[in-house]
């Protein structure tokens, strides 16, 4: 029988847990973010930016829309399964399962009547964009399937099946898609055929999640008596709704306003600047995913040191990743842009600033996790709210007088603002925050890489060569990682990182 690595041996089993799980989802999230950039890309250069910002729009709206219809009961869903699976009280486990999803499923089917029904108002009179109505009647009903796939992926996330939610989230629907869109694009729908598209990824996915989730949780969902903790569930869940939808209109606020103040070309050159700033954000979006059960684990058990140990560990990886991924972005913020099409490279410095707010945010660390899955969630929603408002007075304010570029500003002065309340609370509530000295050594390795690159950037090499740019990002990657190893590895990530070795060899 092969010996035990001893160097992996003494990784806490909640570190071993989120580096095998984000692992899985980075792996999922970069295949995900390369399908829609590949999508992305065929769209753009079918139907250009005028008729790329009249889909943009129409997506932002139902997407809103969607975090309504989800009630809160997406984050709540991976606390309570996280808390009851834990406590092994099967009752409330199924109870909360089809609680979620039945209130879920009525208030997405109204919005989605709804959202049909006002699509001529909103088109006409709102935004001015009489092909905006065609697109709004057709997204409208992907609005249930999408809203319940959420909830049952929430429930996967709540259990740690996060194989099963990367499978549907971030590799077979977007596989499905690219070739889809392809497909109603060599045939010559565009515009009308690219949002029946919609509807079909959205229905694909609820099958899929409809599927891994019996397959889950057979035993229960069949053999068990149902428990619904409906006062406890409703009042984990409400302030988390209305903190969503504020974030939501945080997050979205740009680019309704960019279509109420600007063409429609505007907005799809800045909807193709908003498909880039994901990257930023995935390895956060990787860590969250494993560790906001384990908050709520860690917290019902009272476990404050574990707690605060992984807090400062997961934001020190994450700021690892995110930070080479941001630099390189920027530095190349012109020839990414211009892959969806010349018209497009308009939109490169807006990007970055994108980019800039997504790096703040990764940098603060699982700061509204923290606060939620500890039971705060009254304070997301406090500041979700506060921030809503400062946000839209933002952009109706900097859009009209700077376009985009105004746009973007608002979205870096908003996300900056809301992490930054979020880490003072933080402190006040559990006297944690996510930095150690360690957290320096990234920034600076990540700084010194960037200042080689952009040396080389400007002495007159040819930024349009295809090879010289892939061997300045080679170049890049190296100095990187040579300036971390040179800055010393703590012992807890010369572990990780040899766990990862395992992983990868092993595949």
């Amino acid at each position: 029988m092969p010996r035990k690595n001893n160097s992996t041996a003494n990784l806490e089993p909640e570190t071993t847990s989120i580096i095998k799980n984000a692992g899985i989802h980075i792996s999922g999230q970069l295949f995900f973010v390369a399908a829609q950039f590949a999508a992305s890309i065929i769209i753009t250069r079918a139907i250009g930016p005028d008729l790329y910002g009249v889909y943009v729009l129409a997506i932002t709206i139902v997407s809103l829309l969607g975090i309504i219809s989800l009630a809160g009961m997406e984050n709540t869903m991976v606390k309570f399964v996280a808390q009851f699976k834990g406590q092994q009280d099967m009752p409330r486990l199924k109870g909360t399962i089809f609680w979620g999803m039945g209130l879920v499923s009525v208030i997405s089917i109204l919005l989605g009547i709804g959202l049909y029904l006002m699509s001529g108002l909103l088109a006409n009179k709102v935004f001015h964009e009489i092909r905006l109505q065609a697109v709004l009647r057709i997204v409208a009903i992907a609005l249930p399937f999408s809203s319940i796939t959420l909830v049952l992926v929430a429930v996967l996330q709540g259990a740690k099946r996060i194989t099963h939610k990367v499978l549907i989230q971030y590799i077979l629907v977007p596989a499905i898609r690219i070739i889809c869109v392809a497909l109603v694009i060599y045939l010559g729908y565009r515009l009308i055929g690219i949002s029946w598209i919609y509807v079909l990824m959205a229905v694909i996915g609820s099958l899929l999640a409809g599927y891994y989730l019996i397959k889950s949780f057979r035993r229960i969902l069949k053999g068990q008596p149902l428990l619904v903790e409906k006062k406890q569930i409703l009042r984990f869940s409400t302030p988390l709704l209305f903190a969503s939808v504020f974030n939501r209109i945080i997050s979205s606020a740009d680019m309704m306003l960019t279509g109420y103040f600007l063409p429609s070309a505007m907005v799809g050159i800045y909807g193709a600047a908003n498909r880039i700033k994901p990257i930023i954000s995935m390895p956060l979006t990787a860590v969250n995913i494993t560790f906001a059960p384990i908050i709520s684990d860690l917290s019902a058990k009272n476990k404050r040191e574990q707690l605060e140990h992984q807090f400062k560990t997961t934001n020190r990886h994450v700021l690892t990743v995110s930070l080479p991924l941001f630099a390189l972005l920027a530095i190349f913020s012109r020839q990414i842009m211009g892959v969806f099409g010349a018209k497009f490279v308009y939109g490169a410095e807006p990007m970055v600033f994108l980019c800039a707010a997504q790096l703040i945010n990764a940098g603060s660390g699982s700061v509204g996790y923290m606060l939620m899955m500890t039971g705060r969630s009254m304070a997301n929603l406090i500041n979700s709210g506060f921030l809503c408002i400062v946000n839209i007075a933002l952009n109706l304010y900097l859009i009209p007088k700077y376009g985009i570029l105004g746009a973007a500003w608002a979205n870096v002065i908003a996300i900056s603002a809301i992490q930054a309340l979020r880490l003072a609370e933080v402190w006040y509530f559990l006297k944690m925050h996510p930095y150690s000295w360690n957290s320096l050594k990234p920034i600076l390795s990540s700084i010194l890489a960037a200042a080689l690159i952009l040396s080389l950037y400007y002495m007159g090499l040819d930024k349009n060569n295809p090879l010289l740019l892939f061997a300045m990002i080679a170049v890049y990657v190296a100095a990187y990682l040579l300036l971390l190893r040179a800055f010393g590895l703590s012992q807890e990530d010369r572990m990780v990182l040899e766990k990862l070795k395992t992983k990868l060899c092993r595949s």
